[in-house]
């Protein structure tokens, strides 16, 4: 779901999540032996988190008292879910192109989310939790973005996500990230085109059958997991 703001008339969309559009406000994360579980205020549902790759060098070097967030790997634990739906957020070892990860993830999950990253490596996992910028996915299957564009004032794909973020820092954007420095720090990470930009990780979707295994894969960071849900007759999911 995108967040739509309207500033100075102009229709402002571009994606938070993969699955919902939440802030930091909407999600309570706690401590959860060995890292931390993030769960939906409103509704107790689990959200699917991204970790900092830096996360032991900002607990080490802290001047305050830090806690240390390693990274999950709750993709494995769906074993023991039969016949059930899951996402999954998946945080890379490096940031990846569009078109590595259009190879690089299975073709038996769907890819809903592509996410830019966080501002920079000092940035803790606790600290953004809920609070990410990137794209959403097309919703058949495909796992596609568009270079989209800024045309009759509603802002698409990736060049929509530039122009978003530069219009948020110039203006005053009833947003769910209000962090202006923040937001300029993701801004600067971004490319000129799609074709040359640069994820930080996916949240995908699937049967928990083809996501278990997605441990195992070398550049998979850290997996967490989201919304579950089991699999109905009635039903027949794209993946």
């Amino acid at each position: 779901m995108a967040i739509i703001s309207t500033i100075l008339k102009k229709l402002l969309q571009f994606g938070l999540s993969g699955t919902q559009t939440f802030s930091r406000d909407d999600v309570d994360v706690y401590k959860a032996n060995p890292s931390i579980i993030a769960k939906n205020t409103k509704t107790q549902e689990k959200e699917p988190i991204f970790f900092s790759r830096s996360a032991k060098s900002i607990y080490k070097n802290s001047k305050k008292p830090t806690l240390y967030t390693p990274p999950t790997h709750e993709a494995k634990t769906l074993s023991t879910m039969k016949n059930t739906l899951a996402e999954v957020a998946l945080t890379f070892d490096k940031p990846y192109s569009y078109s590595e990860i259009k190879k690089m993830i299975p073709d038996n999950v769907m890819i809903n989310y592509y996410w830019v990253g966080f501002g920079n490596s000092n940035t803790s996992t606790i600290a953004s939790a809920g609070n990410y910028i990137g794209l959403n996915a097309s919703d058949d299957g495909k796992g596609s973005l568009q270079e989209g564009s800024t045309k009759n004032n509603t802002y698409t794909g990736y060049k929509g996500l530039k122009q978003a973020l530069t219009d948020s820092i110039s203006l005053q954007l009833a947003s769910h990230i209000s962090d202006k420095n923040y937001i300029s720090s993701i801004k600067s990470q971004l490319s000129s085109n799609l074709s040359t930009a640069k994820f930080s990780g996916v949240i995908v979707t699937g049967k928990t059958d083809n996501l278990q295994s997605l441990d195992d894969l070398n550049f998979v960071f850290a997996s967490n997991v989201g919304l579950t849900t089991p699999i109905v007759p009635y039903e027949t999911p794209l993946k």
